[in-house]
């Protein structure tokens, strides 16, 4: 092993994950919108294994919430709607055609909320949104979080 790096992390269903900048990068199948990157936290020698649990319940979880993520996410694009930038959303379930998850942060940590899904939409393009769960309920839509 390298000076101050860390070897990589297998978990049984979940994959390998690599740690970089403080984090663990793996990935998750995340239905509706496929694999995307999914950063855990942990110490040096692996993901916390509160992490791990929450990443290995979420894509259940996510499915069970994806009506109310969708509620959420449409009441977002209603005041962008009338800026003709895109098609009319009719629907909440329209909104999925609009967005891309760019990574999934679970930190078991936070106190407000332990797993954030990252997304950028296109009638809000200058913010990327945050989907905040905790104890695999909807929390909030956060719609301005960093990059």
């Amino acid at each position: 092993m390298a000076f101050l790096t860390s070897e990589p992390f297998t978990h049984a269903r979940l994959g390998t994950f690599i740690r970089k900048h403080g984090d663990w990068l793996g990935v998750i199948n995340l239905p509706p919108h496929g694999k995307v990157e999914l950063r855990l936290a942990g110490d040096r020698n692996a993901p916390s294994s509160a992490a791990l649990e929450l990443a290995t319940a979420l894509p259940m979880q996510y499915a069970a919430l994806e009506s109310q993520v969708a509620d959420a996410l449409f009441e977002h694009y209603e005041p962008y709607s009338s800026e003709g930038t895109l098609d009319e959303l009719v629907d909440a379930g329209d909104v999925w055609n609009y967005l891309h998850v760019t990574y999934v942060d679970i930190d078991p940590d936070r106190r407000a909320f332990s797993v954030e899904i990252r997304m950028e939409t296109q009638w809000d393009e200058e913010h990327t949104l945050g989907v905040q769960l905790k104890d695999g309920q909807l929390v909030d839509l956060n719609g301005s979080v960093g990059p």
